[in-house]
C-alpha cells in the first residue's frame, strides 16, 4: 500500500518532518517548485524508485486524503497503523498533516481536480492480443494455464506512442471485461437524456 511509504519520514531529520509536509502541500498545489526539494533537504526525491521518491509518493497521498476528510484523523491513522506505522507516528501524520492541509484545503483540491483532468491525456490507439497457454516455469514443473498478453498501443499529444503489455489470467482477464462492462454501461447511461417524471 502506498501509503506505509510515510515511514520512510525516518529519513529526514525531525526537525525538518513538519516543514516537509507543509513544503509537500505547497507542491500540491503547484505553489512550490518540486526542483527544490532535493536540494531542501538533501534527499534524491526526483530519483525514481529511490526510499525519497517513495516517502514523497506517500506523502502526497496522504495529504490529500486528509484534504478530502480532514475530520477523520482516527480512520486514517488507523488505516496507516494497519500497514506498519506505528501508532504514535501515524497520530503525528494525520494531526500535522491536517493541520498543513487547513489553510490550503480549498486551494489543494482545486489542484488535485486539474490534475485529475489532466490524467486522461493517453489516448488508446490500437491493440492487440495473443493467447498463450503456459506449461511450467522454472518453480512449478506443471503449470498448464492459459494466459492473455494484451498489448495498448497510447498516444499522448505531442508525444512519441507507447506501448504497454498486460498478461492476464483467465480470472484477471474476466475481472477485466466486467468492469469494462460497468464502465460501458456507465457512458451510456451518461449519454441518455434523463426523462421528466
Amino acid at each position: 500500500m502506498v501509503l506505509a511509504g510515510v515511514n520512510l519520514i525516518r529519513l529526514l531529520r525531525e526537525s525538518d518532518r513538519a516543514s516537509f509536509l507543509d513544503i509537500v502541500v505547497e507542491l500540491l498545489c503547484g505553489e512550490y517548485p518540486a526542483a527544490d526539494l532535493d536540494a531542501r533537504f538533501g534527499l534524491p526525491f526526483a530519483e525514481a524508485g529511490s526510499e525519497a521518491a517513495t516517502l514523497l509518493v506517500a506523502a502526497k497521498a496522504l495529504l490529500g486524503a486528509l484534504s478530502i476528510d480532514l475530520d477523520d484523523h482516527a480512520t486514517l491513522a488507523a488505516r496507516l497503523h494497519t500497514v506498519g506505522v506505528e501508532a504514535p507516528l501515524a497520530d503525528w501524520l494525520c494531526s500535522y498533516g491536517a493541520a498543513a492541509v487547513l489553510p490550503r484545503q480549498s486551494a489543494l483540491r482545486r489542484a488535485q481536480t486539474h490534475a485529475a483532468a489532466q490524467a486522461h491525456q493517453n489516448y488508446l490507439t490500437d491493440f492487440d492480443w495473443q493467447l498463450q497457454y503456459v506449461l511450467s516455469s522454472s518453480t512449478i514443473a506443471s503449470l498448464r494455464e492459459p494466459l492473455v498478453l494484451l498489448l495498448l498501443r497510447m498516444q499522448a499529444p505531442g508525444a512519441a506512442p507507447a506501448e504497454q503489455q498486460v498478461e492476464l489470467s483467465a480470472k484477471d482477464l474476466d475481472a477485466t471485461l466486467s468492469a469494462l462492462d460497468q464502465a460501458s454501461g456507465a457512458l451510456t447511461a451518461l449519454r441518455q437524456p434523463k426523462q421528466a417524471k
